[in-house]
């Protein structure tokens, strides 16, 4: 592991363990759909110190990404339908899941051997549907009626978060084996993004809410 890389780690644990901290503190100002960041943070932390453990000895980790990558796309779903007002986008939702869930038994569970490889195809999945509830998100945002206080509206800065980091990273982690066999230097990008991403959600959970919803 390089010196910048092992920078990067750092501070995406410094991140993350801050992020979570925060979460704990703020828990009574936060609306109740922060609740799920709790396991979302807690299944990021678990998945990767036990990679850091393992990886060293040699066993290769790519199972627990797998599972935390669906564990954290059903907790996305859930918190967009949660969060999404329209019937019509509930119902992209619901589809996006079931479609997401088809595909990941289909190709990680039925054709296990999968599940031990760097295949990051359950990423870009997950990526796309998720951005594309950011923008169902943020056209409902648009179209109220009230004036709209980006330091007080939460929620805004997580769908913007996301928005960027599996935008950004989809096409990377979507041809994984080709980029990392031809432009290693192009997961930096990731790294970045996912300080981006991580920052954006402490940003969120600090924004300035006298009250719980």
């Amino acid at each position: 592991m390089g010196i910048l890389q092992l920078y990067l780690k750092y501070i995406y644990y410094i991140l993350l363990v801050s992020g979570f901290l925060i979460l704990l503190i703020k828990r009574k100002k936060l609306d109740t759909l922060f609740f799920y960041f709790f396991p979302l943070y807690f299944f990021i932390l678990l998945t990767q110190i036990t990679s850091d453990i393992l990886v060293p000895y040699g066993i290769k980790t790519y199972p627990y990404y797998h599972i935390n990558q669906y564990i954290g796309a059903s907790i996305f779903n859930a918190y967009y339908f949660s969060l999404l007002h329209r019937k019509s986008n509930k119902r992209f939702v619901i589809i996006g899941f079931v479609l997401f869930t088809l595909y990941f038994v289909y190709h990680f569970l039925y054709r296990i051997e999968n599940i031990f490889n760097s295949d990051f195809s359950d990423f870009a999945l997950e990526g796309l549907f998720i951005c594309i509830y950011v923008v169902l998100y943020l056209l409902e945002l648009y179209r109220k009626d009230d004036v709209v206080i980006l330091n007080k509206t939460p929620h805004f800065w997580i769908s913007i978060g996301n928005l960027i980091f599996f935008s950004g990273c989809i096409f990377i982690m979507g041809f994984s084996s080709y980029v990392i066999k031809n432009y290693t230097k192009l997961f930096y990008i990731n790294y970045f993004l996912n300080l981006l991403l991580y920052s954006l959600y402490i940003k969120a959970f600090t924004c300035n809410l006298a009250t719980r919803k």
